[in-house]
């Protein structure tokens, strides 16, 4: 199976105003997609696939 995003690869989530970067530290396999853990300093969250971008939004940060 092919992921989009990879083990230690940084990422960003596309609705986060401050655009900080996250790390992809898990994948979970289900049925219907893939989930990423993604961690950001101490705390770590999972996330769908179309919540991801591999690039910056830096005018979310204008909002």
């Amino acid at each position: 199976m092919n992921y989009q995003f990879n083990l230690s690869q940084i990422v960003f989530l596309i609705t986060d105003k401050e655009q900080d970067e996250r790390m992809v530290v898990g994948v979970f396999i289900e049925p219907n997609g893939v989930s990423y853990k993604l961690a950001c300093g101490a705390t770590t969250s999972w996330h769908n696939e179309i919540e991801i971008s591999s690039s910056k939004n830096i005018l979310k940060t204008f909002e």
